[in-house]
């Protein structure tokens, strides 16, 4: 006589569904939910309404952290305090789909991370503000540790590398040959760089109350606050015209195509067709200063948090 197979009964209909969405759903991170859907079926509908409104904060999060918005995500991450704190934590620790003003996609990534990524000092601390510190070391190590789809942070370097090159440019051919032509295409290869900089970058150059160069003296990027404006003065116009959204790949103007936005000792960020070497070399100092303010606030915050980076490799 053959033993008749056990029915197991499915984990879902232990206790009740109102149960799992109200009680249990709610306390579970995404990540849980997401493995206890794979490894049951019928979880997949029972989770899916809490699944769908995390998914709907964090886009909306994502989106703003990614266009420097940072006074409008507060405002989101406030009244998710009001309403639901452990929402609130679901919502800091999940990876969403989200692609920045420049373009770039990232599959899977948390605000914090993001903010990271950009060397966004301002909106990382405030993003701090309503993570716990064992959750912020753990979203930073996995940063450091994985990366994403366009490295661990932004690369300043390109964007150097065009101003220096159009230094060069200036100094070696320009001054020699007078060759207009040639010298707008090399500036605007530094408009073409300056699209691919994150949004808290372009503020840099955007902000009306400080300059790159106070004195004589590149300024210290060291502000509590970041005015988060992107606007840049096109002279010719006589208006203000934003950085974003970049031209599309048909355009024959447009920052990076026929022209570059350069600021120097000026509160305006401008834009303009061509410049000459000093002005090029200014800019060229401040950006190099932002960078190495911005990876030593990173140093501080590993510091703060107890992270040990690990060693690059040579």
């Amino acid at each position: 006589m053959t033993a008749s197979r056990e029915t197991k009964t499915p984990l879902t209909d232990l206790l009740p569904t109102e149960l799992w969405q109200q009680v249990i759903g709610p306390y579970l991170r995404p990540q849980e939910v997401g493995h206890l859907s794979r490894t049951c079926r019928e979880a997949v509908g029972l989770f899916q309404p809490q699944i769908d409104i995390i998914h709907a904060h964090v886009q909306k999060l994502l989106t703003l952290v990614t266009t420097g918005q940072q006074d409008q995500a507060e405002t989101l991450l406030l009244e998710l305090q009001k309403e639901d704190p452990y929402l609130l934590q679901q919502v800091l620790s999940y990876k969403g789909k989200v692609t920045d003003c420049s373009g770039r996609a990232f599959h899977g990534i948390t605000a914090l991370q993001y903010a990271l990524w950009a060397y966004d000092r301002h909106m990382w601390e405030m993003l701090l503000k309503y993570i716990p510190s064992t959750e912020a070391h753990r979203q930073l190590q996995e940063l450091e540790t994985t990366g994403t789809e366009h490295g661990k942070h932004y690369d300043f370097q390109p964007l150097l590398d065009a101003y220096q090159a159009h230094i060069t440019h200036i100094k070696n051919v320009f001054k020699r040959t007078g060759d207009l032509r040639a010298a707008k295409k090399s500036w605007a290869a530094v408009g073409k760089q300056q699209g691919q900089v994150p949004a808290c970058v372009a503020n840099q150059y955007c902000r009306r109350d400080k300059a790159f160069i106070v004195n004589g003296q590149v300024c210290a990027f060291n502000d509590t606050e970041l005015p988060r404006t992107l606007l840049v003065y096109d002279i010719i116009k006589g208006q203000a015209i934003p950085w974003f959204p970049l031209p599309d790949a048909n355009a024959t103007d447009g920052l990076g195509i026929s022209f570059a936005i350069c600021k120097r000792a000026e509160s305006r960020a401008r834009i303009a067709s061509n410049v000459m070497d000093p002005v090029a070399q200014d800019d060229l100092a401040a950006m190099t200063a932002l960078r190495d303010a911005r990876q030593l606030d990173l140093e501080q915050l590993c510091i703060k948090l107890e992270y040990t980076r690990p060693l690059s490799k040579p």
